[in-house]
């Protein structure tokens, strides 16, 4: 009797956990359900808008009640989603007919308005499109009997894909933008791998191929060379600039020595000078002097390199049309020194 008993026992706390554990997980799946809607809301006031969509698809699917479904609609409507949007509508209406409620008018006058809203893309295919072809969209496989049909879709850029077996894959792009637009993507004929092996054909037995040839086109532009005479002469132009540079220390303290002296020589009797001033201006003379010397040293070499840099380095047209003359030169610039080697 005991162990009947037992036996008893154990059949009802099976049956029990049996009854317990779908409850239990039918209360975790609706607080889930009841948690994505709250969210849907919290975002939609946010203006998260598309996020609020996603929560609203993932509480219709959790719990596929007729108020989330035209949540979910109108969400999409306002992601500017409008073929998503009225094909949720459109859902909606059926499922509010089969349960016979009054919401479904409402789900027919939101698809209605937004029936002219919608774009639509069109395939126009090619007459010979061969046996066993696929379409995708996407990645997604279009069914045969909808290639022919303006589909409505949502704005974006579509990967379109069409391919068969033997033919080369054909692959585009479509851009719908905006609302109320038509927009037709021609897919050209596919092209028999068998044809390309046979255009191929003549270079892979071993005929040889063509010599590229080449053409120098006469384009008019009459400046063409000298486009890049700095690029190419660049240390000849700095060497010419220090020369000017140079001869402006010359030429300006060689004036004031030479003014210095004279006003010197008023005063002066010979190498002495017996006033202040004047030994003053018999200084300003030494100083301007040495630094006019300077400058004329500098010219002097300033001039002389850029004259070499000019003749040494190969001109634009010799780079552009890949020239290269026999001649080496290396120019260092110190601080105190600019020196030029070269061999040619």
């Amino acid at each position: 009797m005991k162990f009947s008993f037992t036996i008893i026992s154990w059949l009802l706390l099976g049956v029990v956990l049996l009854v317990a554990c779908p409850a239990s997980a039918q209360d975790a799946k609706q607080a889930a359900a009841i948690a994505a809607f709250d969210d849907a809301q919290a975002l939609m006031e946010k203006g998260q808008i598309g996020a609020a969509c996603v929560k609203y698809g993932q509480r219709y699917k959790l719990d596929p009640q007729l108020g989330t479904l035209l949540h979910w609609a109108d969400c999409l409507e306002q992601e500017g989603k409008f073929a998503s949007s009225w094909t949720t509508f459109r859902e909606a209406a059926e499922l509010a007919h089969k349960k016979g409620d009054a919401r479904q008018s409402i789900a027919e006058e939101r698809a209605a308005a937004l029936r002219p809203r919608l774009s639509t893309l069109e395939l126009e295919l090619p007459p010979d499109l061969p046996d066993g072809a696929r379409i995708s969209r996407g990645g997604t496989l279009i069914d045969e009997d909808l290639w022919s049909i303006a589909t409505p879709v949502d704005p974006g850029t579509y990967e379109l894909e069409v391919s068969a077996p033997g033919y080369t894959t054909w692959r585009g792009q479509a851009v719908v933008a905006g609302e109320g637009q038509v927009v037709r993507v021609p897919i050209p004929a596919l092209i028999s791998k068998r044809e390309n092996a046979q255009e191929a054909a003549p270079l892979a037995s071993g005929t040889p191929e063509p010599a590229a040839t080449s053409q120098v086109v006469d384009d008019g532009d009459k400046e063409r060379p000298n486009k890049g005479l700095f690029a190419a002469k660049w240390p000849a132009f700095v060497a010419g600039g220090v020369g000017l540079a140079g001869a402006a220390v010359w030429t300006v303290f060689g004036v004031q020595s030479i003014q210095a002296k004279k006003n010197a020589d008023t005063v002066c009797d010979g190498p002495a000078c017996q006033t202040e001033q004047g030994r003053a201006w018999r200084n300003d003379a030494y100083l301007a002097g040495n630094l006019a010397t300077v400058g004329a040293i500098v010219t002097g070499v300033g001039v002389a390199s850029a004259t070499v840099l000019w003749i040494v380095l190969p001109s634009p047209a010799a780079k552009e049309y890949g020239s290269s003359p026999s001649k080496s030169l290396e120019v260092g610039v110190g601080p105190a020194a600019f020196s030029v080697k070269g061999a040619w």
